[in-house]
C-alpha cells in the first residue's frame, strides 16, 4: 500500500535548500510542492534546485 505524504503548496524559504527542508521537517511535513505560479524562479539556480532535491531526499521529503 502507498504512503500519503503531506506538506505545503510552496517552499517555506528561498534562503537556501537546507533552510527550506529544515522548516519542512520541523513542521512534520513529508512533502512540498515547489511554487512556480509567479514564474520559474529557479531557472538560473540549477545548483540550488539540485541541492534541494538532495537535501529533501535525505530528509524523506517528497
Amino acid at each position: 500500500m502507498g504512503e500519503i505524504c503531506f506538506g505545503p503548496s510552496r517552499l517555506p524559504s528561498r534562503e537556501s535548500p537546507e533552510a527550506a527542508v529544515e522548516i519542512l521537517v520541523g513542521h512534520g511535513y513529508t512533502a512540498c510542492e515547489v511554487d512556480f505560479e509567479g514564474g520559474f524562479w529557479m531557472k538560473d539556480e540549477y545548483r540550488w534546485a539540485t541541492r534541494l532535491g538532495e537535501v529533501a531526499r535525505e530528509a524523506g521529503i517528497a
